[in-house]
């Protein structure tokens, strides 16, 4: 539950950083311009320019994986995919109809447009962000701040549903939910766990649609 109310708050920062952004403009818009005038506009271009670049530098370099770690996709991961591409569609429009009623080129404006592009392209692909880890008769499991340690001798069997799975002891049993898991990803977790410790038995339960 914490996990949950943690994604929402995330996913609505933007908006809360938006009316943060009206009050403070409201109150003390003046006294900012003010400031921002005296900026020579090379020195604020510039600026933008360095950060464009570290942007599009950080969207295009691989991100290095752990070998010994299989990520696998949480529904936090599906609806922040959904949400970058909702944003994708707003900005564009929002920045094209700008400069068609904008009477002045302004450069500036221009590489903001191009760093928010860059920043809501590079997360329009799906982000697996939980995780599985099997090292040293344990296997942890993480998602967001979510830490949860399983030893691996008392685990019989996994059975794997699209939003759960369920870890089998020999008297009980562990769920891990939140999930939203494809083909792809419960083939990846049969051979993970299958090479690692072949003695645990992997079931699906139901059919993972891709």
């Amino acid at each position: 539950m914490k996990e949950k109310l943690l994604h929402y708050w995330t996913e609505f920062g933007v908006w809360i950083y938006f009316i943060l952004y009206i009050l403070i403009n409201i109150l003390y818009g003046d006294m900012i311009s003010s400031y921002y005038e005296k900026i020579p506009k090379p020195i604020i271009t510039s600026a933008l320019f360095l950060l464009l670049i570290y942007t599009t530098y950080k969207a295009f370099t691989p991100t290095k994986e752990n070998p010994e770690n299989l990520l696998i996709p949480s529904e936090n991961d599906f609806q922040r995919k959904e949400n970058n591409v909702i944003s994708l569609i707003i900005i564009i429009p929002a920045f094209i109809l700008y400069f068609l009623i904008s009477d002045s080129f302004n450069v500036n404006y221009i590489i903001i447009f191009l760093i928010l592009l860059v920043n809501t392209k590079n997360e329009t692909s799906l982000n697996r962000t939980a995780s599985f880890q099997i090292k040293k008769g344990l296997i942890t499991f993480k998602n967001g701040k979510e830490e949860r340690i399983f030893n691996t001798s008392e685990i019989t069997s996994l059975e794997v549903f699209p939003n759960q799975i369920i870890l089998f002891k020999e008297n009980s049993q562990e769920l891990i939910s939140f999930l939203e898991l494809e083909k792809e990803d419960f083939q990846n977790i049969k051979t993970y766990f299958n090479k690692r410790v072949p003695e645990i038995s992997i079931n699906l339960a139901q059919p993972v649609t891709q």
